[in-house]
């Protein structure tokens, strides 16, 4: 097969690319269960002369059947000739298979990237070129950007700034206001506990009479305790009196004293 295959090739009228996609297209599983006369039709449609048909057919996995047609392949080339005569030459193009979902999808998806592409490219170019040429307003720099991103970065320090301050007056003041009303409050607890210790002090002032009388108390001696003093105070005179009389005997025998010594004088001590 490949031996006539390159007999067939070596004829300068025979196209080695168009046969090549024909057998391709033979060779497919889909185009092997469509009729013979349709596959023809259609490599004619496509430039093929009946030659390069013959020999796509003899080279492509088609089984050969029994009512095969024979084609006269000099009205094939007379009919061939009058076309190419009449028409442009015809343009090869690599054979196309039969378009599936997937490929369908792909195409699809593909074509809308690419017009989003444009769109973004379109987009920025008017807002960058176009609408500044028309408007006559200039694109600023990235330092002019940096600049105003800064300014409005101290203002809003600044800000932040007075709002603490605020902040931290109005937390002095409170701590103010609660300590007030803590001294306030102290003051109130301290005179209620005085009022209620007047009170309790008043109540008991005013019902003093209210306690038992206290009993009569006499001043007077009784009897028995001034029968004890009497007894006593007799035996302390018969005491005294004894002892007055032992002292005068002691007296009147008891031996004279010795002389008392000399007094020193004040020199002599000196």
């Amino acid at each position: 097969m490949a031996e006539k295959a390159d007999e067939n090739f070596s004829s300068p009228e025979i196209r080695q690319s168009l046969v090549n996609t024909a057998i391709d297209f033979l060779n497919m599983e889909k185009i092997l269960v469509q009729p013979e006369e349709k596959k023809r039709q259609f490599l004619i449609k496509k430039g093929l002369t009946s030659e390069e048909i013959e020999i796509a057919f003899k080279n492509s996995k088609v089984p050969p059947k029994e009512n095969y047609r024979v084609y006269d392949i000099e009205a094939q080339n007379f009919t061939q000739e009058r076309r190419l005569a009449t028409l442009p030459a015809p343009i090869s193009l690599p054979f196309q298979s039969p378009r599936t979902l997937w490929t369908v999808v792909r195409d699809s998806f593909n074509m809308f990237i690419y017009i989003t592409g444009i769109a973004l490219v379109i987009n920025y170019m008017y807002q960058n070129y176009i609408m500044p040429f028309l408007t006559g307003k200039r694109t600023k720099t990235k330092e002019e950007i940096l600049l105003e991103v800064q300014a409005s970065v101290t203002e809003v320090l600044k800000h932040l700034e007075s709002t603490l301050e605020k902040i931290n007056n109005n937390i002095l003041l409170q701590n103010e206001k609660v300590s007030e009303t803590s001294m306030k409050n102290l003051g109130l607890s301290q005179m209620e506990e005085i009022k209620s210790e007047l009170g309790t002090l008043k109540s008991l002032l005013i019902n003093r009479n209210s306690f038992p009388a206290a009993p009569a108390i006499s001043y007077s001696i009784p009897e028995w305790q001034k029968r004890a003093k009497e007894s006593k105070d007799s035996k302390e005179i018969d005491i005294k009196e004894v002892c007055s009389t032992e002292e005068n005997e002691t007296t009147n025998t008891s031996p004279p004293s010795p002389p008392p010594p000399p007094s020193e004088t004040p020199e002599s001590t000196s």
